[in-house]
């Protein structure tokens, strides 16, 4: 669960919390070789283990992140000062078997900064991890997001081939830098459970792989899903227009996500027109990139039983984000059903 550092809003910060969340998985899932898996709440290590999909060597490619977050918007020199005791903190935490930084959200405009807590860097050609006691943020998004992805990846491309083969017997920690074939007693103990049990996993011919241990179970996070639930979630808390816009959102990730992949196998169309049709976002009741919807899927949305009720939902959204419209609990939960249809239908 992530913290905040800052004021907190009336339902005592869960709003927060929860928002950081689901910003974190936007901003890292516009990759999709890129998957989030949250960790154990119990254990105070860190919020979350971000896979790079796609990657052979070493087998698994992963790297942490940790969340905070607050309300209003901040500046790099504030952030740095207010984020000091958070940085000190993942230090008294010990190593990190991997790369891992920082993402710092304001909730009032969106906006994401990152700083790295260890950083991945190439010493006379050698992987090592720089630990940073202090953060330098910066502001993060998709051209920041693919700088961290292409650093972190030099750093794996390092390594020797069997590296990633070795993880925590006990939580199933990928643990870098230790060999398969190093003896039980000078093992270091998992920077994340303390266990020195190990499994060890091999690539077979054709890429299957096989593990002496079965590894941690974790909760694989589909973005518009998470929003969906959110949404649910502040229903329940009585914030209705949160959720009406917590549940669009939803819905342009899914659709944005559609077209892209929709893009990859067509190549008819420029670049110059696709940027016009999508120059109003992903929000499908918008007639250009409806259009553009249409002809890359062959799907006419428009005529699925939902868009009645979807076209009024956006709308309504709409008032709500100009500042006019206060939603009613049964406004929300039609908007809510509406949501879902359209994400279900774009899955």
């Amino acid at each position: 669960m992530a913290k905040t550092n800052e004021k907190k809003d009336t339902s005592g910060g869960t709003f927060i919390a929860e928002r950081v969340k689901d910003l974190a998985v936007m901003y890292l899932t516009r990759r999709n070789d890129l998957e989030v898996k949250w960790q154990d709440k119990g254990q105070e290590w860190i919020h979350c283990i971000v896979e790079i999909k796609g990657k052979d060597n070493p087998a698994r490619r992963v790297f942490g992140v940790e969340l905070r977050g607050t309300m209003s918007p901040v500046t790099d020199d504030h952030a740095n000062k207010v984020l000091h005791p958070s940085m000190q903190n993942m230090l008294r935490r010990g190593e990190f078997p991997f790369p891992a930084c920082l993402l710092y959200f304001t909730m009032e405009n969106n906006e994401g900064r990152f700083t790295w807590i260890a950083e991945p860097v190439l010493e006379d050609g050698k992987p090592v991890l720089r630990y940073h006691g202090e953060a330098d943020t910066k502001k993060f998004d998709k051209g920041a997001l693919d700088n961290i992805i292409e650093q972190i990846n030099k750093w794996f491309d390092a390594m020797d081939a069997d590296e990633g083969n070795v993880s925590c017997g006990e939580c199933g920690t990928v643990l870098y830098g230790e060999s398969s074939s190093l003896a039980p007693s000078e093992r270091k103990p998992c920077p994340r459970c303390g266990s020195t049990r190990r499994a060890f996993s091999v690539r077979a011919s054709g890429g299957i792989k096989f593990s002496s241990a079965l590894a941690a179970q974790a909760e694989v996070i589909t973005y518009p899903q998470s929003l969906l639930k959110t949404a649910r979630d502040l229903i329940n808390l009585k914030q209705y227009n949160s959720a009406i816009v917590m549940a669009h959102q939803a819905c342009e990730i899914a659709s944005e996500r559609t077209i892209a992949r929709a893009l990859a196998g067509n190549k008819h169309e420029s670049t110059k027109e696709i940027e016009k049709s999508l120059s109003s976002g992903y929000n499908l009741t918008n007639d250009q990139t409806r259009n553009l919807y249409t002809t890359l899927t062959g799907d006419d949305i428009q005529k699925q039983p939902f868009w009645q009720q979807f076209k009024e939902f956006a709308a309504l959204r709409n008032q709500i984000v100009h500042g006019y419209k206060t939603a009613s609990r049964s406004e929300a939960e039609a908007a809510l059903e509406a949501a879902t249809n359209m994400v279900n239908h774009l899955r």
